[in-house]
């Protein structure tokens, strides 16, 4: 009996196209500019898709497989997706929710632990043999300080439970309260901002939440940080682990994100990409060339490091 043939859309892990290749007849393209010119080998009978690496799939793609009838995509996030074409075209979307919760809630702890207490900066003062000079600064602490999650899903849960350990109070913004927790509810995202001096973004992207972080949250996280003189000592707190949609992408919010950064001595950042625009956006630009010119510390989105480089 032949195997049913299907579509990958996009790159995925080598051992998970070998897996789908010991049930099915695979056809693969890694870029979707190339997805007609297969179809024009294969023809446009599959029935079933796998998704991956944030593939962009919308009513263009749609109808080029006219007989689709699930999309698999390999990660949680699916806003890259047109579900309003998949939901009138009777097409399943499934995702892989859970599969890293618990590893996403930790690298969000790292990087707030990079921020605070410049873990990167003191590596690099230590590497540098400048410790040979005298003692590297006493960096801020998490002591008494407060966190607002911004999305409080899955993944906000088990940063939430992290943050608890470390003992420190935790607020959420969320479309509508969660019942099973305890955590302080803000409707207002503006309020809790205002109230807090951490925020931790994991919302998913989509058209509900675009560019829903600018500057008049960042004014609100910490009112007009470099008019007042912010000093060495400040951090910066806004920590995203967000699609890079939520993140505004303008000349003026830019600006804004360097007059923040100027004010800090150390800076560990996911950056807010819009995932399907060139790989260097506005906002990026700005971020990297501030850090890379003041040696701060820097992640892309992947978490790629980027150490003056």
């Amino acid at each position: 009996m032949s195997k049913q043939e299907i579509l990958i859309l996009g790159g995925l892990r080598a051992e998970t196209v070998e897996g789908l290749k010991e049930r099915f007849a695979v056809h693969q393209v890694d870029h979707m500019k190339d997805l007609p010119a297969l179809l024009q080998r294969t023809g446009n009978a599959f029935r079933g898709a796998a998704r991956g690496t944030h593939a962009p799939i919308d009513k263009a793609v749609f109808d080029q497989l006219p007989h689709l009838e699930i999309l698999a995509n390999f990660g949680v996030g699916y806003d890259g997706i047109d579900l309003k074409v998949a939901a009138e075209r009777g097409i399943v979307v499934t995702n892989t929710p859970d599969v890293l919760t618990e590893e996403v809630a930790d690298t969000a702890l790292g990087l707030l632990l990079m921020t605070a207490r410049e873990l990167g900066a003191a590596e690099r003062y230590l590497r540098a043999g400048r410790w040979l000079e005298g003692a590297y600064p006493l960096s801020a602490t998490l002591r008494d300080r407060s966190v607002g999650i911004v999305g409080l899903g899955r993944i906000g849960k088990a940063i939430a439970r992290r943050l608890e350990a470390f003992g420190l109070p935790v607020a959420y913004h969320n479309r509508r309260p969660q019942d099973d927790v305890h955590h302080r509810y803000y409707p207002d995202l503006m309020e809790m901002a205002r109230d807090v001096d951490t925020l931790i973004s994991v919302l998913p992207g989509g058209a509900s939440t675009d560019k829903l972080i600018g500057r008049a949250v960042l004014d609100a996280a910490l009112p007009n940080p470099v008019i007042t003189g912010v000093n060495q000592e400040c951090v910066f707190t806004n920590i995203n682990f967000s699609i890079g949609s939520l993140i505004r992408q303008d000349e003026e919010t830019s600006q804004y994100y360097q007059d923040y950064l100027a004010a800090c001595k150390d800076a560990s950042l996911q950056v807010y990409l819009t995932e399907y625009a060139p790989k260097y956006s506005l906002i990026e630009k700005t971020i990297r060339q501030y850090c890379v010119q003041n040696g701060f510390h820097y992640y892309l989105s992947n978490t790629i490091e980027l150490d003056g480089a």
